[in-house]
């Protein structure tokens, strides 16, 4: 909470600088300039005032292709008779896995960002310091996304009882397929296949204003009472967020085998054409949140005698979060179906042609919602919520240090105590409730014995706690009904508690000389109470155990096809090594002095048993690493640097990771990501005593992210973003 930034009676006027930077992506063609400046004001010797400002804006594009995740599908009415009759067969036993939504993508972005930071430094007397930092940041940005997918049964190829006029079209003929050891459809042929054009135009706005103090009180004999405190606000606001969907039939090729995280569609029909589309529909939604968070914190440091200091103190936080979505699915599609409305999409047609592989027609949406009268069509109130947790702690410590006549050693033990109530408001009408208390003790201990030479041992062994998100805890639903009319739910969960972790470190260090280091880490961490994601499917609305006030629309018989929510999981362990190495290359012949290396490396196995509930009833594990760990990451640089110019180039690796461990229905039964390495290269020098000209060159190589679905690695998502370039001038005076 509490802001650290320049002091103006430590730094003076020698911090004052003004920063111009010009970059661009060879994605967007784009010019995005960014602007920093910092001032300081110090009339007094006793008085300072700091101001650092930044402003930046700048153009994004990402690309690529993605599915909604694979699903065995038995075919619906889908012409399957020009197929082998084995392999009819086989899709009819819904023994086969379709690709959902085939879909090219291209996400665009206008971004801006402002901030500005203020700084009151006042030196009361000789024993007394009172600063007052003051923050306010924004941000902004205006998406626009466009998508070409399959939009037939179960968002596949397959039929999807397309409507024209109010009749049926097709059905959809299955007319070639292969199908590989998985049972995955990685090659098919369809005609009279369903298409959809998306056309989505988002606008967010962030704010964040931040006020906290600080005094510093040092008392005769050594010691230090330290007080701060402080407010915080900060909101999120999407204020627009509309779908456009235009829709077409035709023949379609889609191919997996040559690239299986990257499909390629062949239309057999011109997608470019705006008189092969007709509208379709529109869903809109309004999202806003607003948070706010009160601290207050009491430090009192005390020698107690040579070598060893007594840390006590007491700390209070209250935080907030409320919210509302507003939402409105499916608008105009009865009546573009059946012809009520003009569905001809002449007059607000465009053409797309930022994608890669493929250009096609997508709509202006300002031009339709005119068109249409969408902007007069009231969004009803899909959700609000509340919640309110407040913390009581309090800690004591000790810091002691010796010095042997062969090194040093350092170290602070202590214990602290937590005490967190939680409140959330059920329903869109519903009233506050306590849905949460925990109390938790925290103990730690922390050792370092450095000897004569540079050689360091460290040791920690620590219980730690972490809370779990916002978004988990919050009392509020997301209600999808299904084509068959179940119902997809995600839901908080108050219910949730911290997740406890014990953990111990040991790491040994060497400082041979002033620029080298070599290290080596191992940590174990024992944690309780993992937070995961469970998905629950085929069950009444009562199963669920939600309050009906969260979903007034159904009963308790209503049935829910698919139900998500976090949970806490079951006990986990985590392991790991880190190694290090920082060294001038001068050890190599024929390089040049200033030439250097670091790199840093670590090994990390943690795993999980994400089952649901109804899979440990059937005795079935789901056991998959925990989300966000990769098992292996390492980050390197080779560096030329002088004081008057340099040059560096960096790598960094992570391997595959789970994004979200359990299943998700029947079409997987966890996601993640795969393997990335991005290589960034940044340069600089001195143009006289006052000025600094810098260089960054970000993803030199345009890494593909892909992102895959369940343990047979099916595509879910593939993006590349493109490379980017910054450079520019920094002045001091």
């Amino acid at each position: 909470m509490r802001l650290y930034t320049p002091r103006p009676l430590e730094v003076g006027a020698s911090l004052n600088q003004i920063t111009a930077r010009v970059g661009t992506n060879d994605r967007t063609e784009d010019i995005s300039p960014q602007l920093t400046a910092r001032w300081v004001w110090q009339p007094t010797s006793r008085f300072g005032v700091a101001v650092s400002g930044a402003y930046s804006q700048r153009e994004t594009e990402e690309q690529g292709y993605n599915t909604y995740r694979w699903r065995r599908l038995t075919g619906g009415n889908t012409d399957l008779s020009a197929l082998d009759p084995v392999l009819a067969q086989r899709i009819a036993e819904g023994e086969i896995a379709f690709a959902r939504g085939n879909r090219l993508s291209v996400w665009g972005a206008e971004q801006s960002r402002f901030g500005v930071v203020t700084t009151l430094q006042w030196q009361v007397n000789p024993s007394v310091q009172a600063v007052v930092d003051l923050m306010h940041g924004q941000f902004d940005s205006d998406r626009q996304e466009w998508h070409l997918a399959s939009r037939g049964l179960g968002s596949t190829w397959l039929d999807g009882d397309t409507r024209v006029d109010g009749q049926p079209v097709g059905p959809t003929r299955l007319l070639e397929l292969d199908v590989d050891a998985n049972g995955d459809a990685v090659y098919l042929v369809a005609d009279q296949a369903t298409t959809a054009s998306e056309t989505r135009i988002q606008r967010s706005r962030h704010r964040m204003d931040q006020l906290s103090f600080g005094l510093d009180w040092d008392l005769s004999g050594g010691g230090v009472v330290r007080a701060s405190g402080g407010w915080q606000t900060s909101s999120y606001d999407l204020p627009k967020s509309d779908k456009f969907y235009l829709e077409a039939l035709g023949p379609v090729t889609t191919d997996y085998r040559a690239d299986r995280f990257y499909g390629r569609n062949t239309y057999g029909w011109d997608v470019d054409r705006v008189q092969n589309w007709r509208a379709h529909e529109v869903d809109r939604n309004r999202f806003y949140r607003d948070l706010e968070q009160h601290t207050a914190r009491l430090d009192v440091q005390q020698p107690w005698h040579d070598g060893l200091d007594v840390h006590t103190g007491l700390a209070w936080q209250r935080y907030a979060n409320s919210g509302r979505r507003d939402r409105l699915d499916d608008l105009f599609v009865d009546v573009f179906e059946s012809g009520a409305l003009d569905d001809d999409p002449t007059l607000y047609a465009r053409r797309l042609d930022r994608h890669a592989d493929q250009a096609w027609t997508v709509v202006d949406q300002n031009a339709t919602f005119e068109r249409y009268g969408v902007e007069d069509i009231p969004i009803p109130v899909d959700q609000v919520w509340r919640l309110r947790e407040e913390t009581l702690s309090a800690y004591l410590q000790a810091a002691f240090r010796s010095q042997p006549s062969w090194g040093e050693i350092r170290g602070e033990a202590g214990v602290r105590y937590s005490r967190t109530r939680t409140q959330t408001r059920v329903g869109l009408t519903g009233q506050d409730r306590n849905t949460g208390e925990s109390s938790d003790w925290l103990p730690s201990l922390e050792v370092a014995t450095e000897f004569d030479g540079g050689l360091v041992i460290r040791m920690a062994a620590y219980r730690n706690i972490n809370r779990p998100p916002v978004d988990a805890l919050a009392a509020a639903v997301d209600v999808e009904q299904m084509p068959d009319n179940s119902y997809r739910i995600s839901a908080g969960n108050p219910d949730l508690r911290p997740f406890q972790s014990d953990n111990l470190d040991v790491s040994l260090e060497w400082y041979p000389s002033g620029t080298e280091l070599v290290s080596a880490a191992v940590f174990f961490k024992q944690i309780d109470g993992f937070i995961g994601t469970q998905v629950q499917t085929d069950l009444s609305f009562a199963e669920t155990g939600l309050d009906p006030a969260l979903a007034p629309a159904l009963t308790a018989q209503s049935r829910v096809a698919e139900f998500t929510r976090s949970i806490n999981l079951e006990d986990a362990d985590l392991m790991g090594l880190e190694l290090a190495w920082q060294s001038e290359l001068d050890f190599l012949p024929g390089l040049p002095e200033p030439f250097g290396f670091l790199a840093n490396l670590t090994f990390a196995e943690g795993e999980v048993n994400y089952a649901s509930p109804d899979q440990r009833a059937r005795g079935e594990t789901a056991i998959f690493g925990l989300e966000g760990l990769s098992d292996l990451t390492w980050n390197a640089s080779v560096y030329y640097e002088t004081s008057d110019w340099g040059v560096r180039v960096s790598a960094n690796h992570r391997s595959d990771y789970v994004s979200r461990g359990g299943a998700t229905g029947s079409d997987e039964d966890h996601r993640g990501f795969n393997a990335t390495t991005y290589v960034d290269l940044a340069a600089f020098a001195y143009l006289g005593t006052d000025w600094r000209w810098s260089l960054d060159v970000i993803n030199l190589t345009d890494e593909r992210e892909e992102q895959y679905s369940d343990s047979v690695r099916r595509l879910y998502n593939a993006t590349t973003s493109g490379v980017t370039v910054y450079t520019g001038l920094t002045r001091q005076f």
